[in-house]
């Protein structure tokens, strides 16, 4: 954690300070000390805590005041913490209620103060995550959600239904459709959007139960997220094992134990990488969570189901890089918009943003042109794509001199998808233009051991080494 975390420390024990200040630096804080309520506000008033300590025994200040300092300051803001010699349960829930995360009795142990302060900091960073998170939301949904399709028109309709309905929500679609963008649209029109929405990121099984349910020595994402919205990305990556724990939890929709301590239930919201029924049949969503989760759907078409939406997508995207740049909006002409409908696009709104901005990059004139979509002024590909896509795929002869049977050969590009997408799965079905799902059926048919690494480090390490989508005219 960088130093740049304060912590501003209000008590007049100086002995306190000084242990609160060790806590702090030992976890990565920087901790501010002041002995006086007047001292506090005037550090308040400055913006530069993340978060608030103060013990009530301060005199000059009512700590009510305090505590209605930190509420009138703009959002995000600090934590805060309260320590007492002997608080009242009235008044440790009355300061609950006026937005205090935790009410510390003194003496409290340093392993108690510690807790206090990691999740007073994580709050602050929450509160951080979800204003951010909203402004991505309202920049990216008026992409990700242009257009008056049929489909499109029924998928907004059904998201203004169930935005303030508290039942688990299932969103259904290919990768890349934009559920994430759905899901903070759902959280920003229904009676949480002013709590916090955690997003569980689609990983390895291993992992992505470590960051729902927790540790003994870490809060999971059902903690951190147990008066807000919780949405897990891909229902496949919780695994057998992770399935079965929610599933369990969906049982009682009150209260639940992740980690070994109580949260109350958040509003779940979950994403699948295709059809439920296919990927119960495919053994990769256990059926009791199926059930669960089915009754409330949204399934989210993908870009060969909303062509007509496809312009309108384009358009947005070139005015987003416009105001981003500071330079002047690009016009596509007729031919240009019809050559972008007529894609495919097998990674669907990330495939179809990527290649929009290229355009706009090699446009001349401000007007981008069927012509420019042809790559006549991008760059080469890499001696390998290039040969890849000359010799393409053909048949092959087996040891005995006979045709390759086809489920070897269909076997040979799954696996040459997986190794051109750095072992990454995800980025592997892209490539192909199937689902997860089929992904991975594939993959225990032909007995394809997946990457023993987590799919989200490979991205994040850059390992994609051919991750260019085509320009439009060009295979997708």
């Amino acid at each position: 954690m960088a130093l740049s975390t304060r912590i501003l420390v209000i008590d007049q024990d100086p002995a306190f300070r000084r242990e609160v200040r060790t806590l702090a630096e030992a976890l990565g804080y920087q901790a501010v000390e002041v002995d006086s309520g007047r001292a506090a506000l005037a550090e308040l008033g400055s913006g530069v805590a993340d978060a608030v300590v103060v013990d009530l025994s301060i005199v000059d200040v009512p700590v009510r005041d305090i505590v209605a300092a930190v509420a009138s300051l703009p959002a995000p803001r600090p934590a805060l913490v309260v320590t007492g010699r002997a608080p009242s349960l009235e008044e440790a829930v009355d300061l609950m209620r006026r937005g205090v995360k935790d009410v510390l009795q003194k003496p409290a142990t340093p392993e108690r103060i510690g807790e206090a302060l990691t999740r007073a900091i994580e709050s602050s960073e929450l509160a951080r995550d979800v204003r951010r998170l909203r402004r991505e939301s309202e920049d990216m949904s008026g992409i990700y959600l242009a257009g008056d399709s049929p489909a499109m028109v029924s998928v907004l309709e059904r998201i203004d239904r169930l935005a303030s309905v508290e039942m688990p929500i299932l969103l259904t679609g290919e990768p890349g459709v934009g559920k994430g963008t759905i899901a903070r649209r759902i959280h920003a029109g229904g009676p949480r959007s002013d709590r916090p929405l955690v997003v569980v990121p689609d990983a390895d099984p291993s992992a992505v139960e470590h960051v729902l349910f927790g540790t003994s020595a870490r809060p999971g994402a059902f903690a951190l997220a147990q008066d807000g919205v919780l949405f897990i990305e891909s229902i496949v990556s919780l695994g057998p094992t992770g399935q079965e724990r929610l599933a369990k939890l969906l049982g009682d929709v009150s209260t639940a134990r992740t980690g070994g301590q109580a949260v109350t239930w958040p509003r779940l919201i979950v994403g699948a990488p295709g059809e439920l029924g296919e990927l119960v049949d495919a053994g990769l969503v256990r059926p009791e969570l199926a059930r669960r989760l089915s009754p409330l759907t949204i399934h989210v078409p993908s870009l060969r189901d909303r062509r007509s939406d496809i312009p309108a997508i384009v358009k947005a995207v070139a005015q987003r890089a416009a105001a981003q740049s500071g330079r002047p909006a690009v016009e596509f002409s007729p031919d240009a918009l019809e050559r972008f409908q007529r894609e495919s696009w097998a990674s669907n709104i990330r495939s179809l943003e990527s290649a929009a901005l290229r355009a706009v990059a090699l446009a001349a004139g401000g007007v981008v042109s069927a012509a420019d979509l042809d790559g006549g002024g991008a760059q080469a590909a890499p001696s390998g794509e290039r040969g890849a896509q000359a010799q393409g795929w053909a048949p092959t002869l087996d040891a005995q001199g006979e045709v390759q049977r086809y489920d070897e050969y269909e076997a040979e590009i799954f696996r040459f998808a997986l190794d051109r997408a750095g072992g990454c799965v995800s980025r592997a079905a892209e490539m192909l233009g199937v689902g997860r799902a089929t992904m991975y059926r594939k993959m225990r048919s032909y007995d394809i051991d997946a990457p023993p690494v987590s799919e989200r480090a490979i991205v994040r390490s850059g390992r994609r080494p051919h991750d260019k989508d085509p320009l439009p005219g060009r295979a997708a």
